[in-house]
């Protein structure tokens, strides 16, 4: 069995993400068996997702946090071995201090800047006019510069409204109890985001 982890936190939660799979087969729990969270002296249970595929995915939201904090996930089986000690330690929070552009065409320089350094810092993009893709790492001195000719937008797609995400990554660990294989961390990041439009 296999896990993917993930904490992501913004300015108006925490959420801890968790799946089980076996090989490419997402699990649910068994009866009796559960995944918890804990963030200081909170610890919440994660529950299943609404979903309408194969993708099955627990999740629980804390407050957000107000420093750097440890989050440590717990899969805790019935009558046999539990997996206590996933780990990562998310970024305290931040701010986007420069004024965030309304609207840019693509191949225009997208130029940031971020309260402080952090040196795991990407950019991510979301939008119904972009394929898929993951986050680009940028410079982590809090001056943050992006071609947005490195975005793909769909043949026939003008231009559409994007999300931007500004993330401060880290990596915990797993409990050395679960199997090994291509996911061997614990991914966290504390994000801000905004809105501008993008064309073509």
């Amino acid at each position: 069995m296999e896990p993917a982890i993930s904490v992501v936190a913004t300015d108006e939660k925490l959420e801890v993400t968790a799946s089980l799979l076996y090989e490419t087969t997402y699990l649910h729990l068994d009866e009796g068996d559960e995944l918890t969270a804990t963030v200081g002296p909170l610890q919440l249970a994660l529950t299943e997702q609404a979903h309408t595929d194969d993708v099955i995915r627990y999740a629980v939201a804390f407050p957000p946090n107000a420093d750097a904090v440890d989050v440590n996930v717990h899969f805790v089986r019935t009558g046999r071995g539990s997996a206590l000690a996933s780990t990562v330690r998310i970024p305290a929070p931040f701010a986007i201090t420069s004024p965030t552009p309304t609207g840019l065409a693509r191949g225009d320089a997208l130029t940031l800047s971020v309260s402080r350094a952090w040196n795991e810092t990407t950019l991510a993009f979301n939008g119904p006019c972009l394929r898929p893709m993951l986050p680009f790492p940028v410079s982590g001195d809090g001056a943050l510069t992006f071609d947005t000719g490195k975005l793909f937008v769909d043949d026939g797609a003008y231009g559409c409204t994007v999300r931007v995400d500004v993330r401060f990554e880290a990596q915990g660990t797993l409990d050395p109890a679960f199997k090994a294989g291509t996911l061997n961390a614990v991914d966290a990041a504390q994000v801000r985001s905004f809105e501008m439009s993008l064309a073509k």
